[in-house]
């Protein structure tokens, strides 16, 4: 049976879509954005970004600039707003092999280390996008190459000993799930924050609480991590 496709735009967007999976590369740790990027709400987001940012992240901070009074932010704004959350990530450690695991006697081994160690990392919400990178093949051809950053990055800062960090880890991992940030704008707005065509700056921290803060303005506040207003 022969099949025919009389619109040409079909063919020309399969061919499109051919073209695009082979030549297009996705940058080193990045992936898309969790959730709807044009009403992203970092707070409902955390588990998803906890589970990008390492296997045993745990949420130090979090700061969202230029965030509507609804909690969430539009990704394609103009004004380009965005999130950064901040980890640490416990890394586990190797565990020792019998000492004939990787030869035989009379073989040097290589000692494993088992130190118990920590990642400080930085995940960062943005508006995703695409560029363009001519590269040489073999035959010394110039090729053009499509690289994507899906809207999310995970930044290593650096890496400590993890006793260094232990009770802060283990705060963090106690703490409580934070306030939403339609939360923390509807306190502002009772304080006399504006509630309309406005944005603002949110800071959430494990042990501090929260900031809020309307730039080029003089609605600042801060609470606490109950929400209660700090003098």
């Amino acid at each position: 049976m022969e099949i025919r496709i009389k619109n040409r735009s079909v063919i020309i967007m399969m061919l499109l879509s051919t073209f695009i999976l082979f030549s297009c590369n996705i940058i080193e740790n990045t992936d898309d954005i969790p959730d709807d990027k044009n009403a992203f709400d970092p707070i409902i987001a955390i588990p998803e970004v906890s589970a990008f940012a390492g296997d045993n992240a745990v949420l130090r901070s979090l700061e969202a600039f230029l965030i509507k009074t609804d909690g969430t932010i539009d990704i394609d704004a103009e004004y380009k707003p965005w999130v950064q959350y901040n980890f640490i990530n416990k890394l586990t450690p190797e565990k020792e092999e019998n000492a004939d695991s990787d030869g035989p006697i009379g073989v040097t081994q290589t000692a494993k280390d088992t130190t118990e160690k920590a990642e400080l990392i930085k995940v960062i919400i943005i508006k995703p996008y695409t560029k363009e990178v001519q590269t040489l093949d073999a035959d010394r051809n110039v090729r053009n190459r499509t690289f994507i950053h899906g809207g999310m990055e995970r930044i290593i800062l650096r890496v400590h000993l993890f006793s260094k960090y232990k009770e802060l880890y283990q705060i963090a991992q106690a703490a409580s799930t934070p306030l939403s940030f339609r939360t923390i704008w509807q306190k502002a707005i009772d304080l006399g924050a504006p509630s309309d065509n406005v944005v603002a700056n949110i800071k959430y921290d494990y042990k501090e609480g929260y900031t809020f803060e309307i730039s080029q303005t003089d609605y600042k506040y801060k609470f606490d991590l109950t929400g209660k207003q700090i003098d």
